[in-house]
């Protein structure tokens, strides 16, 4: 529930924002080109930005929304699940074409778009769910839906392709179950003045986090630094780089639910 919000005269932090930009770019060359001059321009970069937006009459994003912890907790959370996710959609097109030879109207319509849809159902659902049982339970049943489907892919990504085209739904139904939970959260997490700064920016970090999601995923399926046997029930070798790329993704996406359930769950049942 926003406020309604007035408008205030005043100018736009382009600075702030520059700085930001320079240091996402120099952050994404990094996990492409490995060069450590850029992981060192970027985080001098976020320096820089965080010293700005502490000074600035109206900074790019509102200092005092980092020392909400509950904010910054569920807004990371839902950082590390959407990049997660981001990553692996953007695999799937080069695990169909690698491993099972399929054309690019074959990925785009038969495996990508059934979950696609899905979204709307699952998206439903989730709120029907967060209102009746409440939103924990449905966060891990979202997070469990992509893990699931994850590591189904993983055991079975030299298989059938339709075995992916049905874990796809089981992943975008898991997303939409996990966003709704991080809007709700995030949002409880903030006083009401502050909704409208503090929404704008977890979109904002979800949308960045998606992006570099991507490129991980890019830079790591052009190194191969995961391209080894280490499932026994592969047989097709092009798919061992897929596999324990979703092994990876999995092991991260219990790391966000871990830190969700140190945020919400664990202080709750101390103050109890």
């Amino acid at each position: 529930m926003l406020p309604d919000e007035t408008k205030q005269k005043g100018n736009m932090d382009v600075t702030g924002a520059a700085l930001l930009s320079i240091g996402v770019v120099l952050f994404t060359l990094f996990t492409t080109d490995e060069h450590w001059m850029y992981l060192a321009g970027c985080l001098a970069a976020l320096v820089l930005f965080a010293a700005r937006i502490k000074r600035a009459s109206n900074p790019f994003i509102e200092p005092y929304l980092f020392v909400r912890k509950k904010f910054i907790a569920g807004t990371v959370t839902g950082c590390i699940i959407l990049g997660m996710v981001a990553g692996f959609l953007s695999m799937v097109p080069y695990l169909m074409r690698s491993v099972h030879h399929l054309s690019t109207g074959m990925i785009g319509a038969g495996i990508i778009f059934p979950g696609a849809m899905s979204v709307m159902l699952f998206g439903m659902l989730g709120g029907i769910l967060v209102d009746k049982k409440g939103h924990h339970l449905v966060f891990y049943i979202g997070s469990l839906m992509i893990i699931g489907g994850f590591l189904t892919i993983a055991m079975l990504a030299d298989q059938s392709p339709w075995i992916v085209t049905a874990m796809l739904i089981f992943v975008f139904g898991g997303l939409s179950f996990v966003k709704t939970v991080i809007s709700t959260v995030v949002s409880d997490a903030l006083e009401e003045k502050e909704a409208g700064a503090g929404m704008g920016m977890l979109n904002f970090a979800c949308f960045l986090s998606e992006g570099i999601g991507v490129a991980i995923v890019g830079g790591l399926l052009s190194r191969r630094l995961l391209d080894f046997p280490l499932l026994p029930m592969l047989w097709n070798a092009v798919a061992d780089l897929y596999s324990n790329l979703l092994l990876l993704f999995s092991v991260v996406i219990v790391a966000g639910s871990m830190l969700y359930t140190l945020a919400y769950i664990r202080k709750r049942s101390r103050r109890i």
